[in-house]
């Protein structure tokens, strides 16, 4: 064969890849699109990057291991471009349900002592027209807010002493509450500092942060063969997103079953590119709090 020939045979196969990347790209647009017609601005310009990682030039022999789309890779490259394009065209909003107003106000249902009180005190600076309910104990802060009596509560998630507080995690799951805003709080002595958490019914993030601050990501995944945890990992150091912890609990009313909480940080446009991937590799998972941590 010639080098006519063999540079014609690489064309063809060139451009039967690309298609075959073009129709890979339309397919994902097509799923982070949530409904949006598509700008011919912002396909040409994903799929210009998804060839660029893909495809090396046609005069090279390497060309031949080509013939296998890496959807993975392509799926990849899609979601840390996207935003380059439209920035901020996807909020982490945009992966949350859709939120249920289940009172008006600002009413904050809360175990009265030292640390809380003060968790209540920076908190209120962020909700409207704040009131406090005085709860006799968690599970009755947790059930005010279930019951639509308050719209959010206060609980101790971690500590520097303990670590992960499981107990009022599997309160946060048993009242279906989500973690919307998070507070540090030092002990008298200052020696243990305790995160609280604000919770609501609804999922909901507070917008007052800019989209460079740092956010708190708290999700069960659920991992399978085709996307283990340590590949989870991975896609979230892929886009920059820092893992924080991860845990391994016993799953509420499931014997033998397990949820894998993982906590990720990273500012909101890097979470939205991971979330973007999570989207198209069909990762499973929940969110258990996306907040910011204020002092």
């Amino acid at each position: 064969m010639n080098n006519s020939e063999n540079l014609l045979r690489l064309l063809i196969k060139k451009q039967s890849a690309e298609e075959r990347i073009y129709a890979v790209v339309r397919e994902m647009m097509d799923t982070l699109s949530f409904g949006e017609s598509i700008k011919k601005e912002e396909f040409a310009y994903v799929f210009d990057k998804c060839l660029d990682v893909t495809l090396p030039d046609a005069d090279y022999p390497e060309y031949e291991k080509t013939a296998d789309i890496n959807k993975k890779l392509l799926r990849l490259t899609a979601c840390s471009v996207l935003d380059d394009v439209a920035p901020g065209k996807r909020k982490i909003s945009d992966f949350l349900p859709e939120e249920k107003n289940i009172s008006s106000g600002g009413t904050v249902s809360y175990l009265k002592n030292t640390l809380s009180d003060k968790a209540y005190k920076l908190f209120s600076k962020y909700i409207d027209t704040s009131e406090s309910i005085f709860a006799p104990d968690f599970n009755s802060a947790c059930e005010a807010v279930y019951d639509g009596k308050a719209d959010y509560c206060i609980l101790p998630i971690e500590n520097s002493t303990d670590g992960r507080l499981g107990g009022f995690y599997n309160l946060i799951s048993k009242y279906e509450l989500f973690v919307c805003l998070g507070a540090d709080i030092m002990s008298n002595d200052g020696n243990v500092r305790t995160r609280f958490a604000l919770c609501k019914k609804n999922t909901s993030v507070f917008q007052y942060h800019k989209r460079e601050k740092s956010l708190y990501a708290e999700l069960v995944v659920s991992p399978d063969f085709e996307n283990t945890m340590s590949d989870i990992l991975f896609y979230a150091d892929f886009f920059g997103v820092q893992t924080v912890k991860t845990d391994c609990t016993p799953a509420l009313y499931s014997d033998g079953e397990y949820n894998m909480y993982v906590t990720f940080s990273a500012d909101e446009r890097k979470l939205v590119k991971l979330f973007l991937f999570f989207a198209l590799e069909q990762i499973r998972y929940s969110a258990v709090g996306i907040y910011t941590v204020i002092k």
